[in-house]
């Protein structure tokens, strides 16, 4: 969903950011509105959580506080590029 996409500086820090975009990310609401029909919201919330601790995910921002947006690790673009996690993954997660 967010290989080859990138998220704004400015959307996500305002129009002071001179930043240059993040690439290979998503904003966390255009995750959650894609998941949120098919999964409870606490799943989503752990998987990403799981995701960024895996190293699969960086976040920027704080939720509640700023925008949020996520961003592919290398590790994470990996995996899209196999289909599918590693057996050890799979079982963790």
């Amino acid at each position: 969903m967010a290989e080859g996409k990138f998220v704004s500086s400015v959307w996500l820090k305002g129009e002071h950011s001179t930043e240059l975009p993040i690439h290979n990310a998503v904003p966390l609401f255009a995750t959650e509105r894609d998941l949120v029909l098919r999964h409870k919201k606490i799943e989503i919330e752990d998987s990403l959580y799981f995701l960024e601790k895996r190293e699969y995910l960086r976040r920027y921002g704080i939720q509640g506080w700023t925008r949020v947006a996520f961003q592919l690790s290398n590790a994470a673009l990996e995996v899209l590029k196999a289909g599918s996690f590693t057996v050890e993954e799979q079982q963790v997660f």
